[in-house]
This record gives structure tokens, C-alpha cells and sequence, in this order.
């Protein structure tokens, strides 16, 4: 089980799995602002670090586990920081109930969390409404020569015959960026026939950045965002990311 298979596209999680996935999560609440006896205070600063963290690996570990559980990963950090900071009443979670002295303790751990210095909250920018833009479509290509580790598949897209060596050249990409740098690694990925989502660029980088990277790394070819066999200026839900030549379109109109 990959986390291509999971992609953001939440039509496609089982229920089944949506509850487990949010049962991890709401148990890790419950570890931090309302634990059992016994409990290990370690247990609880890890359940708090986990919550609270606004980048790093821990951070991508939180949304991870909260898109898979169809929650909002870093609106939820937002919302347990506010609770932390008496911002907002604890009354996120009905039904439950709480002690005041575990809240207490819970604030009384963020404020000694806080006297080193920590990311600000992750702040939502809007993405831009996807307008379908359409392209002409190419027949399939073979590969020009046989070294040449790349070609053109049915929808036009590149795909990877092979892996390549650091600074290879491929006759429609121009000069590769490093096989084993993360613009390197995110292109192999892209060039595969399977689906590749931002979930799965996590492990590269962030996601705008690998976009524009791989755009000014490849100027002959257009990076896209592709949805239902729709190719969109920019990302939308559950859309994948592809490399398609600009000579080829060109060629084909």
C-alpha cells in the first residue's frame, strides 16, 4: 500500500479506512488533552510535538494521516494551538469530557514548548480556480534512438524507458537534472505510467517548488497538472503531474 494509492482523492478511501485512519488521530487528542491515568508524560509531549508542529517531518507525518482521515491537517494544528492558548473554549470535541486539570497541564506543557522559538501557523492560500486549457493530442512515439531514455506515451506525456546517469541527455528533455537530486528523483517518478499526486512529492520537496524547478530544469517541455485526461494551469484535487514536449504539440497542430 503506497501513498500514491492514497492520494487526496477521498471518493476513493474506503470508509473502513477513513475510521482507522481517524481513530489515529483523534487517539493522539486524547494522548494530549484528555490522557488515562496511565499514561507516560513522554507519551504526551510526543502526542503534543506531533499536534503542534508547523513544518519538518512531523508536520508531513500529521497531514498525512489527516487527509487519509478526511480532515484538514494543519487547520487542525491551528485549532489545538488555540485551545493551548485559552483562545477558544474546549469545545471541539462533543461529547467528551475533560478535567480541567488535564487542560491545564496540556497548556502548561505548550507554554514550556514555547520558551524556545517554533514556526508561525501555517497559513491557507487559495488556489486558483483550474480552468481546463486543451492541447492537441500527438499519436505515440517511439523512442528516436535506442539510447535515449525517454518517449512519447498515448497521451502525449513523456515516459521513462529507463532510469539515466548523472548527466545524461535525452534527445526530447535536453540536459537531466542529477538522477539522485529531488528535481532528479521527481522527474523519474513523473515519467512512470503510474498516477503521481501531491502527496507523493512530499518526499521530494514542496510541491510549487519541484513545478517550477522541473519547468525552468526542462524550458522544451511543458510541466502539467492533469486531471481526467484534462491537462490545468494549476493544481487541483486528486490531479497528477506530467511532462509533456512542447516540439511534439507544435508538431502536431
Amino acid at each position: 500500500m503506497t501513498t500514491c494509492d492514497y492520494e487526496a482523492s477521498l471518493e476513493g478511501l474506503p470508509s473502513a479506512e477513513r475510521r482507522l485512519w481517524a481513530a489515529v488521530v483523534f487517539r493522539v487528542i486524547a494522548d494530549l488533552l484528555f490522557p488515562g491515568t496511565n499514561l507516560e508524560p513522554a507519551a504526551r509531549r510526543r502526542a503534543l510535538t506531533w499536534l503542534t508542529t508547523a513544518s519538518g517531518d512531523l508536520a508531513i507525518d500529521r497531514r498525512l494521516a489527516c487527509t487519509f482521515a478526511g480532515i484538514d491537517g494543519d487547520l487542525l494544528r491551528n485549532r489545538i494551538v488555540a485551545i493551548l492558548d485559552g483562545d477558544v473554549p474546549f469545545d471541539y470535541f462533543p461529547g467528551v469530557r475533560n478535567t480541567d486539570a488535564a487542560l491545564q497541564e496540556a497548556r502548561a506543557m505548550w507554554r514550556a514548548q514555547q520558551r524556545t522559538p517554533a514556526p508561525k501557523p501555517v497559513s491557507r492560500v487559495a488556489e486558483p480556480a483550474a480552468k481546463s486549457i486543451v492541447l492537441p493530442k500527438v499519436a505515440v512515439a517511439n523512442p528516436p534512438f535506442e539510447d535515449d531514455p525517454f518517449f512519447v506515451g498515448n497521451s502525449g506525456h513523456i515516459l521513462a524507458a529507463r532510469s539515466w546517469t548523472d548527466g545524461e541527455v535525452s534527445l526530447i528533455l535536453g540536459p537531466l537534472p542529477p538522477r539522485n537530486s529531488n528535481l532528479g528523483k521527481t522527474l523519474w517518478a513523473i515519467t512512470q505510467k503510474s498516477r503521481v499526486g501531491q502527496n507523493a512529492l512530499i518526499y521530494f520537496g514542496e510541491r510549487d517548488a519541484l513545478v517550477r524547478g522541473l519547468a525552468d530544469a526542462l524550458p522544451t517541455c511543458d510541466v502539467c497538472w492533469v486531471l481526467r485526461g484534462e491537462r490545468l494551469p494549476a493544481h487541483k484535487l486528486g490531479a497528477s503531474l506530467r511532462v509533456y514536449p512542447k516540439q511534439v504539440a507544435q508538431a502536431a497542430k
